[in-house]
């Protein structure tokens, strides 16, 4: 019953269920108690007993019209009934609008491409796999900014944060030491990529800082960007790549390429140190499957976040339901009227 009111009136609720309810049930009692009654103080009249039979039979043209008086009466009193009890009820439309808003993260890859990072002990080589896992990184995260920072003698900013991570993808593909001066700059580039998230108003901001050495150039030290991170919120993420010992470098040779066995200088202990008193975390990559893990690993502790906040209204909508209250009122009123006189 309700499924049908709320079809043909085309609601989402009833504020007042139980009024129509109460309507039905007293109505529905009246009807009954009138119908016996009018029954049973004509069921000595002819044709009573089957009306239709009796008009098609040509009984008289007076009891045709009382049954169809009756009929109108009886019809249109049940409409007054039915609706009624879907008005009473308080029939409302639910508008509902949903607000989304996300909260993404600010994050500023810092990538050193000095020329170690041609070292193969990662394959193809570190540096091109650092580009490759960067990519599935941010393409992860469409819709956090993202910028990117290149050191190696020099730092340099090649991509501001951005939505827009085409630029990102474009220049992650073309990377190549040959871009800055070689050295290693470590501090320089943090100084860079702070520089780049002053101004932000996110809620959560990040540094990923990946290099392969320690530093050895720049007026800058890296442990002078430790108070700066901690004054702006900046978490900084820190990797070192490479094996632990030597490892093979391409040379170029009249011969051709040619590898020699170069010594790995990480400065772990300052890549700790920046990573723990920023609350960040440090990593150490020596292989290709430990580096992605390590991108993911990052990817899961800095979270954006979507929250909703549903509004709805209620706007009264019981103008079906009145429609067939007119019809009923119309009906009884032709039932009581001279169009069906009565005997």
């Amino acid at each position: 019953m309700w499924a049908l009111g709320k079809w043909l009136g085309q609601v989402d609720a009833f504020l007042s269920p139980w009024r129509g309810v109460v309507v039905w049930l007293v109505g529905g009692i009246v009807l009954v108690i009138v119908v016996v009654v009018r029954w049973w103080g004509l069921r000595g009249e002819r044709g009573v007993w089957l009306p239709v039979v009796g008009v098609v039979r040509g009984v008289g043209k007076a009891m045709t019209r009382r049954v169809l008086r009756d009929v109108f009466v009886g019809l249109g009193s049940l409409l007054i009934v039915v609706f009624g009890g879907y008005v009473v009820s308080e029939p409302v439309r639910i508008n509902q609008q949903i607000y989304r808003k996300f909260y993404g993260v600010d994050i500023m890859l810092v990538l050193d491409i000095s020329t170690s990072m041609l070292a193969e002990d990662i394959r193809p080589n570190r540096l091109k796999a650092a580009q490759q896992e960067a990519l599935q990184f941010i393409e992860g995260r469409p819709r956090d900014r993202i910028g990117l920072v290149i050191f190696a003698g020099e730092a340099v900013t090649l991509v501001p944060l951005t939505t827009d991570h085409r630029p990102l993808r474009y220049w992650l593909g073309r990377l190549t030491p040959e871009m800055l001066p070689d050295g290693t700059a470590i501090g320089l580039g943090l100084a860079t990529a702070l520089a780049r998230l002053q101004n932000s108003t996110a809620v959560s901001k990040v540094v990923v800082l990946l290099t392969d050495g320690e530093n050895n150039t720049g007026f800058v030290r890296p442990e002078e960007a430790i108070p700066v991170a901690q004054e702006l919120g900046v978490r900084i993420y820190t990797i070192g790549v490479g094996t632990i010992g030597k490892a093979p470098y391409p040379v170029q040779t009249p011969m051709g390429k040619q590898y020699q066995m170069m010594e790995v200088h990480l400065n772990e202990p300052l890549l700790k140190r920046l990573a723990a008193e920023t609350g960040g975390k440090y990593f150490r990559s020596t292989d290709r499957r430990a580096l992605h893990r390590i991108f993911q690993e990052i990817d899961q502790m800095e979270k954006s976040r979507l929250e909703e906040q549903v509004l709805r209204s209620e706007v009264h909508s019981p103008d079906r339901f009145f429609w067939g209250l007119v019809l009923g009122l119309v009906l009884v009123l032709l039932g009581r009227l001279s169009v069906f006189p009565a005997v």
